[in-house]
């Protein structure tokens, strides 16, 4: 029997195979050194808490005139369209801004995307308190405004601040925690609008040709009680952009793990390499239907209730949207844990 050579017992060799190994890491950065520069500072927590703030913030103000539409049509002599155009100005800015604010935070970093978004926040919550007695001024400062706070929920670091500031560990959470923040705001838009503002539905205030006329003295009432949510809310923001303008650093002195310390992808070569993934395009498009069903329902739910011939008010229907929100939430961060 012939024994094999030398060179073809090597074929049969318990050698380690290299393509089911753990890979290698190179950094390029010179951000790292060694493993020992790794590190995580309690400050992550101070930065995902302001950004959920202002994530919370931005999309109560988003929901601002949804859960309160019979009482400001009433009032602003509005109709169903300009309460529908409201709510839709923050998904139309989200489609304008999404690559321009994207650009920013790719290149220019997390610090000043975080000032440009509260920035941005707080000016259009400014211009929506601005005082006039002319409904037709009004209406247009209120589209001014919820266009411009629309423009700022295009700024959605919430991925950016988990690779920054937080260890691979705890990134699917941090991420998590940043996306359910919105909805969280959104809830509570539901609840606290009503709070403010009285419904003119539970008035004894008489309805002809479906439109509600109300005296001088009601509309006055009306209107400070939504000048009063109006400037709560831009008061709000006017403090956390305060805060940010402080303190809130762009990066870590140290990174969290070794792969945040590598080098990003050229932001042309990343875009054209997304658009050209054909499982980025299908779940981006699975998520953007689904996110702009509940967007475009949830945000005039009084309203469509109304619409369908469901006797309900404004708290009822704010707690129904409330509750349906905050459900959906707690499943998305038990999903990620």
């Amino acid at each position: 029997m012939e024994t094999p050579d030398c060179e073809s017992n090597q074929l049969y060799e318990n050698v380690p195979d290299k393509t089911l190994q753990q890979p290698e890491i190179y950094i390029t950065s010179p951000h790292i050194i060694n493993t020992n520069e790794v590190k995580n500072y309690k400050t992550r927590w101070y930065i995902l808490f302001v950004y959920c703030l202002i994530a919370i913030l931005q999309n109560i103000m988003w929901n601002t005139w949804g859960p309160i539409q019979a009482t400001a049509r009433a009032v602003y002599d509005w109709d169903d369209y300009v309460i529908d155009l409201m709510a839709a100005w923050g998904c139309i800015t989200f489609c304008i801004a999404m690559l321009p604010f994207a650009w920013i935070m790719d290149v220019k970093g997390l610090r000043l995307t975080m000032i440009l978004a509260s920035g941005l926040q707080f000016f259009g919550a400014a211009l929506r308190c601005f005082p006039t007695n002319r409904n037709t001024t009004a209406t247009v400062l209120m589209h001014c405004g919820q266009f411009i706070i629309g423009l700022a929920g295009g700024m959605s670091p919430a991925a950016l601040i988990s690779s920054t500031w937080f260890p691979p560990n705890q990134r699917t959470t941090a991420t998590a925690i940043s996306t359910v923040a919105s909805y969280i705001g959104t809830a509570l838009g539901f609840i606290i609008a009503p709070e403010f503002v009285d419904d003119i539905k539970d008035s004894n205030i008489p309805k002809v040709n479906n439109q509600y006329h109300l005296n001088s003295t009601q509309v006055n009432m009306y209107k400070r009680q939504i000048n009063n949510l109006l400037y709560s809310e831009a008061g709000l923001q006017f403090v956390i952009f305060v805060a940010i303008i402080i303190y809130y650093p762009a990066k870590p002195k140290n990174p969290p793990s070794l792969s945040a310390a590598k080098e990003r992808v050229d932001f042309k070569n990343g875009i054209k390499e997304l658009f050209t993934n054909y499982n980025f395009l299908l779940f981006a498009t699975i998520y953007g239907a689904s996110t702009g069903v509940y967007g475009g329902w949830c945000s005039v739910l009084y309203q469509n209730l109304s619409e369908y011939g469901i006797s309900v008010n404004a708290k009822f229907a704010g707690w129904l949207g409330f509750v349906a929100v905050i459900s959906g939430s707690f499943s998305g961060v038990s999903f990620s844990l």
